[in-house]
């Protein structure tokens, strides 16, 4: 197994550890996640082999990476992607660690956004399912916030702003 690096953690209600990162794959580097028990073992049953679920494929690196661990005990994955494109990538994993097909397109949607630096709170998902995002982008030349909402089922929420993206005034 190619190595795994870590970027976020988050605590499951159970007391182990989900773990946001990426490991080097080709092409590019894979997203995922992985679950750490209460005791520090490897939770080997969950995703593959324990240790790595991926999710999609990045163009070079991802970074600026959120969890928000939903009632049910599911995981949406947020980050950056960068390289030959940009943008904000979401994923779900089911509580077993396997990806959550059911979600974007085959469990994760990618967002092209420019110089996108994603600061979404790790608390992002509303009463209904619905996930907010909030980043920096550098769509223009001024730097401008802006939000977006998937909806529950993770594609861009076309009821809210513009086609799912809101420019604060």
């Amino acid at each position: 197994m190619k190595p795994f690096i870590g970027y976020l953690a988050a605590i499951a209600g159970d007391g182990s550890l989900i773990v946001a990162g990426a490991a080097e794959s080709s092409p590019g580097i894979r997203f995922g996640v992985a679950r750490v028990r209460a005791d520090g073992s490897i939770d080997t049953p969950y995703g593959l082999a324990g240790r790595f679920a991926s999710a999609f494929s990045a163009p070079a690196f991802v970074s600026d990476t959120r969890l928000a661990l939903q009632s049910d005990g599911r995981i949406v994955a947020m980050t950056n992607y960068q390289g030959l494109e940009h943008g904000v990538a979401f994923a779900r994993f089911n509580a077993d660690g396997s990806i959550d097909p059911t979600f974007g397109n085959g469990g994760s949607i990618k967002i092209p956004v420019d110089g996108a630096y994603l600061l979404t709170p790790d608390r992002s998902i509303d009463a209904e399912g619905r996930i907010l995002g909030l980043y920096l982008g550098f769509e223009t030349s001024i730097p401008a916030f802006r939000v977006m909402r998937l909806t529950a089922s993770g594609q861009l929420d076309s009821s809210f702003g513009t086609v799912g993206f809101l420019v604060p005034g």
